[in-house]
C-alpha cells in the first residue's frame, strides 16, 4: 500500500478506503510531511474538522519550507468556525 494509492482513493471520493490505507502507513511515515498533510486533507474532507486541524499543525512544524508552511497554514485555515 503507497501513500498515492491512499490520496488517489481520496480524489476518487473513496473517503473510507483512503483513510485506512493512510492509516496503515502511519508507523513508517510518521515523520513525513506529505503524510500528515494529505491526512489532514482527508480528515477534512469526512467532516473531521479538529482532527484535520491537528493533522495540520504537525504537518506546519514538518514542513521543509517557509512556503510550504504558508500554504498549509492557509489550508489549515479553512477549517475555522467548523466543528
Amino acid at each position: 500500500m503507497t501513500a498515492r494509492r491512499a490520496v488517489g482513493l481520496s480524489e476518487a471520493g473513496w473517503l473510507e478506503a483512503a483513510s485506512r490505507s493512510l492509516d496503515a502507513l502511519a508507523p513508517e511515515l510518521k515523520g513525513y510531511q506529505p503524510y500528515h498533510a494529505a491526512r489532514a486533507e482527508l480528515l477534512s474532507r469526512k467532516g473531521n474538522f479538529s482532527q484535520a486541524a491537528a493533522a495540520y499543525a504537525i504537518a506546519i512544524e514538518l514542513a521543509s519550507s517557509v512556503s510550504d508552511a504558508a500554504f498549509l497554514r492557509r489550508r489549515a485555515g479553512h477549517l475555522a468556525g467548523r466543528s
